[in-house]
C-alpha cells in the first residue's frame, strides 16, 4: 500500500512538478531520482528502509510546496475578497443580490472558493492535488483579475440601469468570466495568446456591427 501511494505521489510530482524556484524542488528531485535507483536495480524490498525514507522525503518536500502554492492563492484570494466588498459596487448594491453575485464566485460552490486542506498524511496531499493540483494553483492566480472583473461587472450591474441600445444597435453580450474561465495557462506567452485571441473576436464582433457589451 505504501509503495503505491509512493508512486502515486512520483506520478504526480511529473504531471505538476514544483517550480523550480521553490526552495524543496532539488530536495524532491534528489528523493524521486533514489527511489527510481532503487526500483530500476530491484532492491524496494531488500532496502525498504532506504527506499522508505527516500519517499518520506519526498512526500515532505512536495507537501512543503503545494502547502506553499494553497496558501499563497487563499491569500491572493482573500486580498481580492475584501477589495471587492470595500469598492462602492458591492456597497451600494441590494444586499441580499450583491451577496449572491459574490457567492456565486467566491462562495462554496465557486471557483475562487479555497477552504483550509489538511495535509497531514500523503493520502491527504494526494486528494488535495486530486481536487486542486499545483498547476491549477499557479493558474488561478493569473485567472483571479478575469474573476474580479466579472464581479464587480456584475455589482454594478446592480446598481445601474440597463443603458437601451440606440435605434438599430446590435448588441453581442460579452462575458469574461465565461471566457476567461477554466484556461490553464503555465507561461506567459499563453496568457499574451489567449488575450490576443480575446481581442480577435471582440473585434471580429464590432466588425459585423455589433456593439459589444461586458456583463
Amino acid at each position: 500500500m505504501e509503495f503505491e501511494t509512493s508512486r502515486k505521489l512520483a506520478l504526480l510530482a511529473e504531471d505538476h512538478p514544483i517550480p523550480e524556484d521553490h526552495v524543496a524542488r532539488d530536495k524532491l528531485e534528489q528523493a524521486l531520482k533514489d527511489m527510481e535507483v532503487l526500483i530500476a536495480g530491484k532492491e524496494v524490498i531488500a532496502r525498504w528502509g532506504d527506499y522508505r525514507t527516500s519517499y518520506e522525503l519526498a512526500r515532505d518536500a512536495y507537501r512543503d510546496a503545494y502547502r506553499d502554492a494553497y496558501n499563497h492563492v487563499r491569500r491572493e484570494v482573500e486580498s481580492t475578497l475584501v477589495a471587492v466588498r470595500q469598492r462602492a459596487t458591492y456597497q451600494n448594491a441590494p444586499a441580499d443580490r450583491g451577496d449572491a453575485v459574490v457567492e456565486k464566485v467566491f462562495g462554496p460552490k465557486g471557483p475562487c472558493y479555497y477552504p483550509e486542506v489538511s495535509l497531514g498524511s500523503a493520502t491527504s496531499l494526494l486528494e488535495a492535488a486530486a481536487k486542486r493540483s499545483l498547476t491549477s494553483l499557479a493558474q488561478a492566480i493569473v485567472a483571479l483579475p478575469g474573476y474580479r472583473f466579472q464581479v464587480e461587472g456584475e455589482l454594478l450591474a446592480l446598481t445601474m440601469p440597463p443603458e437601451p441600445p440606440e435605434p438599430g444597435e446590435k448588441a453581442w453580450d460579452w462575458r469574461p468570466g465565461v471566457a476567461l474561465g477554466g484556461r490553464r495557462f503555465k507561461t506567459e506567452a499563453e496568457v499574451d495568446e489567449a488575450l490576443s485571441q480575446l481581442a480577435w473576436e471582440l473585434k471580429a464582433r464590432i466588425r459585423e456591427g455589433y456593439t459589444v457589451v461586458v456583463k
